[in-house]
């Protein structure tokens, strides 16, 4: 019997679907893409605009959109690891549960996962069910409560939350291996 965990399925990647809702919820103004302010609803794909945006007019195309999730399918990575770092008023965020909620065009498809901060704030979060431990590539906006450090409310819920990341080996901010997190009043 092998101890090696079995092989962990990909998800379910529908790049067309995905564009068509980002696009379909977020296009306020009815041209087709999605602006900064249209963009603040869904902080995960804000984060990685600068990644998306092909042609750099600073808005993002249903072609853009759909382009990045191709990526995503063709990638075939199952899990992934992401460590960010925390922090508020200057200093790292200790002893924080934080919470990977996946955008709302990724429900169903990309499982949350959670972790908490070490002394310097940082966290590796990972799917509970998941083995090995890890999560999925993805965008996700990032939930921070802690039992120790009052943070603003509106990091303390997926609703309401203005932050947000794109887990991806080819994200900008990945590339220094670890996403830094700033909490402000």
């Amino acid at each position: 019997c092998s101890r090696t965990p079995s092989r962990v399925a990909m998800p379910g990647w529908d790049p067309d679907a995905f564009a068509d809702a980002a696009v379909s919820k977020l296009d306020k103004n009815g041209d087709g893409s999605l602006d900064k302010t249209e963009l603040s609803a869904a902080p995960g794909l804000a984060w990685g605009v600068k990644a998306i945006d092909t042609d750099k007019n600073g808005a993002l195309s249903r072609d853009e959109l759909n382009q990045r999730f191709e990526l995503y399918k063709k990638m075939r990575i199952a899990i992934t690891n992401a460590q960010l770092q925390l922090a508020y008023k200057g200093r790292p965020l200790a002893g924080a549960n934080v919470t990977l909620v996946p955008e709302f065009f990724l429900e169903g498809v990309v499982e949350p996962a959670s972790g908490e901060t070490h002394q310097e704030g940082d966290v590796t979060p990972i799917v509970p069910d998941l083995n090995p431990g890890g999560l999925r590539v993805g965008y996700y906006r990032v939930v921070v409560e802690s039992p120790t450090t009052k943070v603003p409310a509106k990091y303390t819920k997926a609703e309401t939350t203005p932050l947000g990341v794109e887990v991806s080996p080819v994200s900008d901010d990945m590339s220094s291996g670890q996403i830094q997190l700033v909490l402000r009043d």
